[in-house]
């Protein structure tokens, strides 16, 4: 038999490929630094479940602390398996742990209502445009939490105050609204030395004052600040969120840290033994002006007199008085002070507080 074997030659007319670009090599400083971010990440990951915290938490914890897990490391130590990563769990514990409950409304049975005004310095536009969607971005956190959010009073733009002085202002104007609480929080650019107009970029620092008042009525007064460079070019909506979303993270996390810490009924200076806590009673207040007089002249004439407000209602405002002074000489030393014409009336109210209106 006779085999014939038959070869075929298979012609395939194929289309050039175009080459993949090769992907752009990783520095190696933005390796470590990714590296040390999957370390923080894991440490944050491990505190989390050794706190024995419930699904509502662990949810918090997840959305929102893991994203700013660097904000809760106190402490990194290198060893030979790389790096050792110390997670502040008592920080982390005080944070999730935060929540309405932990402080005093004015109305029973219901939330504390919350004020939130956020600012953006004069003068900085890439401030003001991040001013609406940081203030839903930090309107939100305290929701999730159980607070009643409403927008707090209005700070005249020609306003020149800032910082403290802003607060306080916004804090009277707050108890006249019948807050039970304020989240004041101002916007300012970052200046530096070597800073160029021409640059595409701003950093923008975000400072918040947050005052609330727990179980016992104790004022709970912190605050925080943050920062972020943030493009001076319009962005969408979508970046705008993303950085209002970098200011808001870090400022909440300690501010709500060191609120839930300070929420205790325990007072938050310890008596010496056998001293009793008294207080003075500022009544009759008609205007952010007097109130602001009044705290003035006491700085600088009774200077050992730190006036820390521990209770706020309409007209009135309650302060501490150190221990280590006595009521009635307080008294006497307020009736020698220069009120400017007015006159200062003073009455005992009970066996620790005296009640003072200046009119």
């Amino acid at each position: 038999m006779r085999i014939i074997t038959l070869s075929l030659l298979l012609c395939v007319v194929t289309s050039p490929v175009p080459l993949r670009a090769d992907p752009p090599p990783v520095s190696p400083a933005a390796a470590a630094k990714k590296k040390l971010e999957n370390f923080v990440h894991d440490a944050a990951v491990q505190a989390f479940g050794q706190l024995g915290m419930g699904p509502v938490q662990k949810k918090i914890f997840e959305e929102e602390a893991l994203a700013d897990a660097g904000a809760f490391v106190s402490n990194y130590r290198s060893n030979g398996d790389g790096t050792d990563v110390q997670i502040d769990k008592e920080k982390l514990k005080n944070y999730l742990r935060f929540a309405a409950s932990l402080f005093k409304g004015s109305v029973d049975g219901a939330p504390p209502k919350l004020c939130v005004r956020v600012r953006a310095a004069p003068g900085c536009a890439t401030c003001e445009r991040l001013t609406a969607v940081l203030n839903e971005s930090v309107a939100s956190r305290f929701s999730r939490r159980g607070f009643e959010v409403a927008p707090g009073p209005v700070i005249s733009e020609d306003s020149a105050l800032m910082g403290e002085h802003a607060y306080d202002e916004f804090a009277a104007r707050g108890a006249e609204a019948r807050c039970d609480g304020i989240l004041y929080g101002e916007m300012t650019p970052e200046h530096s030395a070597d800073a160029d107009e021409d640059d595409n970029d701003v950093k923008v620092q975000w400072t918040a004052y947050l005052s609330l008042r727990n179980l016992v009525g104790r004022k709970v007064k912190v605050h925080a600040q943050s920062s972020a460079q943030v493009s001076k070019e319009l962005g969408n909506d979508s970046a705008n969120r993303q950085y209002a979303s970098q200011l808001a993270g870090r400022a909440t996390i300690d501010l709500f840290a060191q609120a839930a810490a300070q929420s205790s009924s325990a007072p938050a200076v310890k008596l010496a033994e056998g001293a009793d806590e008294h207080y003075l009673r500022l009544e009759g207040v008609t205007s952010y002006a007097s109130y602001i007089k009044f705290k003035q002249v006491v700085a600088v004439n009774m200077p050992e007199l730190k006036l820390e407000e521990r209770f706020i209602s309409p007209g009135a405002f309650q302060f501490s008085v150190p221990p280590s002074l006595a009521l009635e000489r307080v008294g006497q030393q307020l009736t020698t002070l220069p009120w400017g014409g007015q006159t200062l009336t003073i009455v005992r109210n009970s066996s620790d507080e005296l009640a003072v209106t200046l009119k």
